[in-house]
């Protein structure tokens, strides 16, 4: 398999309650951190696709894996949404991120309508 360069973009962390989570940081390092919330059929692996698209838009983008995905800790059944948000706020929290904006598409929306229902005060952004 050929190396597509996805080393320098790739995170894992372990969340409070022990579970793994891999997430992908992208764009702008000193840019508006913003979440994004993938497609099915996408991984965490989308965020290297708009890496200079974020850069002229001065934009961080933060895109954790759901559960269950790649080597992300699966979700106890019946709150997958629920245990994705935490997921997403555990990565805000592991990175230093008090806020950020929303990037979504397709099969993301349940997942970034979801986040801003749980975690209201960590949405920013128009």
């Amino acid at each position: 398999m050929a190396d597509i360069g996805l080393e320098g973009f790739l995170g894992k962390l372990r969340s409070r309650d022990g579970r793994t989570v891999e997430y992908a940081v992208a764009g702008d390092d000193s840019g508006e951190p913003t979440l994004l919330f993938y497609p099915n059929g996408a991984c965490r692996h989308l965020a290297a696709l708009f890496d200079l698209p974020a850069k002229l838009a001065n934009v961080r983008l933060i895109c954790p894996n759901r559960p269950g995905k790649g080597g992300t800790s699966c979700a106890p059944k019946k709150c997958h949404l629920e245990m994705a948000c935490a997921d997403a706020a555990a990565c805000l929290d592991h990175l230093g991120v008090e806020k950020a904006g929303m990037l979504f598409m397709c099969a993301g929306a349940p997942f970034a309508f979801s986040f801003c229902a749980h975690y209201p005060h960590r949405i920013s952004g128009r």
